[in-house]
């Protein structure tokens, strides 16, 4: 995964319809219940430090695994491991825990705290234990065995320099013939366990890791799709949540296509925004500094974020975690439609492929393409604990109108910041203002500076 980059100016705004977070839901000197912890914590693998060299706390890390129900319905039934770390508070005396999650879905997640304790502003959180995660079936945890969607082979190139409308159709319905197969060879060997890769299960693993830590309440920092993560727990466990802060708010809907829309439209208006050299706006689409690695097509992520050392992106949970929760993609014939409607609409030329994780590179060829669980609904309540959700307003991969979608559905504060940087929220100016409402529910200012 890349470090989030750094925010610009920022401006908080009421959500609409719910009133600020209280500043008196936890205090400063708030110290967690804490009951016996039954991790038995050691040493990391070597592997942190070969993959994140240089980084000063990657030898402080502690390792972990705690067994979790496959199905949370069955709790008598198999268990599977969830692989966990901790950066153990500096002073020796732990007030608060912070869960914490970087996105992906199925990026793994044991490295985060150290790479957030390079943060300027996250030293005031020193006295915290930060954990870091790998939800099953990413990293070090549980994982599927099935590689048929690792292995897919790249589509071969027409040579054509402006390949036409007719070839571009083929290639994506060739594309969607083998993900269609490559699914299905998954959903034979894993199917059981790939079917519960879902926020809402993601969300009861981090709860009984909750227990198994032997505190009664945790806060949460989540970027990307670890914002849907975090809404996930705040809505099915808001007892054992004291704060939470989620920077660049994912798409919460069932529809892929609608996905696909609102991210067309961020897209068009950042295109428009990019002055050609006579002056006028510049059709360009090539993809942009904005964009993270962690939401790209996987196969793109892993030839941009190589990193052998340690299982940085699993391809078959992160299609999981995606596809389940969106509703049945249609056949090669409409999906092409569909696409080439959706960039027409938008302006933008057919040959560009829709920067979304169920997007495969081949423009008009969803990753969900015969994808066998059915679609689940999102957990989405507004519980009234303390939430502040980061949007950025220019932002392509996670377009802005989604947090104002999420605010009104979950509640909480907005935070908007003026930039197109995804994630950058946590990394900027502004990280000492969230650092201080995870401690104390106190408000981030109104404005904050950001990057050039």
């Amino acid at each position: 995964m890349t470090t989030p980059r750094i925010a610009v100016t920022a401006v908080l705004v009421a959500a609409v319809g719910v009133s600020a977070c209280s500043t008196d839901t936890a205090a400063d000197t708030a110290t967690s219940m804490v009951t016996s912890s039954t991790v038995a914590w050691g040493p990391c693998e070597a592997a942190f430090s070969a993959t994140l060299p240089g980084f000063r706390a990657i030898d402080r890390l502690e390792c972990a695994t705690v067994p979790v129900p496959l199905d949370h319905a069955a709790a008598d039934g198999p268990t599977i491991d969830i692989a966990i770390s901790r950066l153990p508070a500096t002073s020796g005396h732990r007030r608060r825990t912070l869960l914490t999650n970087p996105g992906g879905p199925a990026i793994e997640g044991r490295s985060l705290p150290a790479q957030l304790a390079e943060i300027d502003g996250f030293e005031s959180l020193d006295d915290w234990d930060v954990i870091g995660i790998d939800i099953r079936g990413s990293g070090a945890s549980t994982g599927a065995s099935c590689t048929a969607l690792d292995s897919l082979d790249a589509p071969p190139s027409s040579g054509d320099a402006a390949p036409t409308e007719q070839g571009l159709a083929a290639e994506a319905r060739a594309r969607v013939e083998a993900i269609t197969a490559a699914n299905g060879a998954c959903a034979a060997s894993d199917g059981r366990l790939l079917s519960t890769f879902t926020a809402a299960n993601a969300a009861a693993d981090l709860d009984t890791v909750r227990e198994a830590l032997g505190v009664e309440t945790v806060s949460f920092l989540g970027v990307s799709w670890g914002t849907e993560l975090g809404i996930a727990y705040r809505s099915l466990f808001p007892e054992h949540l004291d704060t939470m802060v989620l920077d660049s708010v994912a798409y919460l809907g069932q529809s892929a296509a609608e996905q696909d829309r609102d991210l067309a439209a961020a897209r068009a208006a950042h295109v428009a925004r990019i002055p050609s050299e006579n002056g006028a706006s510049s059709p360009d689409t090539t993809e942009t500094d904005d964009a993270p690695t962690d939401d790209l097509a996987p196969d793109e992520q892993t030839a941009r974020d190589p990193a052998p050392q340690l299982n940085i992106l699993s391809v078959a949970a992160r299609t999981a975690y995606t596809c389940n929760t969106l509703g049945a993609v249609p056949d090669a014939e409409t999906q092409w439609a569909e696409h080439v409607a959706t960039a027409r609409a938008a302006g933008l030329p057919v040959e560009d492929r829709t920067q979304a994780p169920s997007s495969s590179e081949v423009p008009g060829a969803s990753l969900c393409s015969g994808w066998a669980t059915p679609g689940q609904a999102r957990p989405v309540e507004n519980t009234g604990t303390p939430l502040v959700l980061v949007g950025h307003r220019l932002e392509t991969v996670t377009p802005y109108p989604w947090t104002i979608t999420a605010s009104a559905r979950a509640g909480g504060l907005i935070l908007t910041v003026d930039d197109g940087a995804h994630g950058s929220a946590i990394t900027g100016p502004c990280m000492p203002d969230l650092a201080r409402f995870l401690a104390s529910g106190a408000p981030p200012r109104a404005t904050c500076g950001g990057a050039s």
